[in-house]
């Protein structure tokens, strides 16, 4: 076995014990594109020769075939010099191209920011709304909160960050039910999150002006520690008012005002 190196390749030359024909077994490159880090390709070539001229030397070694206009093979023209090395450098221009491409075409590659802390916390909706209206479902950026009511029940689990930032937005959704008028209506907005300095239960407000506040605390309303509205709580059971079988004949419809 006779072997060729070129820097950034190398091959191995070995004859068949069968059927005396020369191969190319083994083509290791390595390139180096706009990345900085080491690529490694192996590419395994096998080339076969069935001698017939048309590997001859094109040196210009050897006699001349009248009907082809090409020079004939002479004993040792087929050589590693004269057949492996042009086969070399075709391999090493479809490698670098191969990598040049991986590599994204040479465009800088940004950088990727480090993903925040996030905490699951139980969600709480509270209802600051008119006796003829309620908040039947709702969701924070996805997560589903079912109905809010007066601060008794929580529903798991969204996801906030460890730690508060000022442009700290979620997107609310929710149905607002008017038992009164046998309507509904679908909502969204973003709403920014009061400052917090501990992750704790999501407080969601829905305060009779129609504005929201959302607080992320241990305590909840009542407690003097509690950061969020005091706005009154309302007790009230709009379905026992206006019922839903007798007074809307479960016939709603949905409007895009109230």
């Amino acid at each position: 076995m006779s072997t060729l190196e070129g820097g950034a390749y190398s091959a191995a030359w070995s004859p068949s014990i069968e059927s005396g024909i020369s191969t190319l077994d083994i083509v290791q490159v390595t390139a180096m594109a706009c990345r900085p880090e080491r690529r490694e390709m192996p590419l395994h070539i096998g080339l076969f020769f069935d001698r017939t001229g048309n590997t001859a030397d094109w040196l210009g070694r050897g006699s001349t075939d009248s009907q082809t206009q090409r020079y004939t093979r002479t004993e040792g023209a087929m050589t590693l010099e004269t057949v492996v090395k042009p086969v070399m450098r075709s391999v090493v221009m479809i490698a670098l191209l191969l990598a040049f491409l991986g590599a994204g075409g040479c465009q800088a590659q940004p950088a990727t920011p480090p993903k925040e802390p996030m905490i699951g916390v139980a969600i709480t909706g509270i209802d600051h709304l008119a006796d003829h209206l309620s908040v039947q479902e709702f969701s924070v950026d996805g997560y589903n909160a079912a109905q809010a009511g007066k601060g008794g029940r929580s529903v798991c689990c969204a996801m906030v960050p460890a730690q508060w930032r000022p442009d700290m937005r979620v997107l609310v959704e929710w149905v607002e039910q008017n038992w009164r008028d046998c309507s509904y209506r679908r909502r969204q907005r973003e709403v920014t999150v009061a400052p917090y300095e501990e992750a704790g239960r999501l407080w969601v407000h829905f305060l009779a002006d129609d504005s929201m506040q959302l607080v992320v605390s241990n305590v909840g309303p009542g407690n003097p520690e509690y950061l969020g509205p005091d706005d009154p709580i309302p007790r009230k059971f709009p379905w026992h008012d206006w019922p839903a079988d007798s007074h809307c004949k479960r016939q709603w419809i949905e409007v895009d005002e109230p």
